[in-house]
C-alpha cells in the first residue's frame, strides 16, 4: 500500500521544512490586511511560520513579510497581526508588540 503523500512547507523566518499542517499559513488578503489562515483556504498571497516565537520575532525584525508578499505591510497590519497570534498562543498582550 503506497504511503499519502505529505505536502512540505517551508517557514519564511527560519528555512525549515515541515508538514504544512505544522505550520501556520499567513495571508495578504489586500494591502493593508495580514492574517493568520487557520484552515489554510483564504485566497491571496501566502507564506508558513513555525510556531515558534522566535521565527514570528524574525518575520519582524528582518522585514521577511514584506518580501515574502512583495508588498509592505503597514504598522496596523503588523499590530493586528500580532495581537491575532498572541490571541491564537493564550498569551496576554501588554504592549509587547516587536
Amino acid at each position: 500500500m503506497r504511503s499519502r503523500h505529505v505536502p512540505l512547507r517551508t517557514c519564511l523566518a527560519c528555512g525549515v521544512k515541515q508538514p504544512q499542517r505544522l505550520l501556520v499559513r499567513l495571508v495578504r488578503s489586500s494591502p493593508e490586511r495580514v492574517e493568520i489562515d487557520f484552515k489554510r483556504v483564504k485566497r491571496g498571497r501566502g507564506g508558513y511560520l513555525c510556531h515558534s516565537r522566535e521565527c514570528w520575532q524574525r518575520v519582524w525584525d528582518k522585514g521577511i513579510l514584506e518580501r515574502a508578499f512583495r508588498s509592505s505591510v503597514s504598522a496596523q497590519a503588523r499590530e493586528n497581526l500580532w495581537a491575532e497570534y498572541m490571541q491564537w498562543q493564550g498569551i496576554v498582550a501588554e504592549n509587547e508588540a516587536p
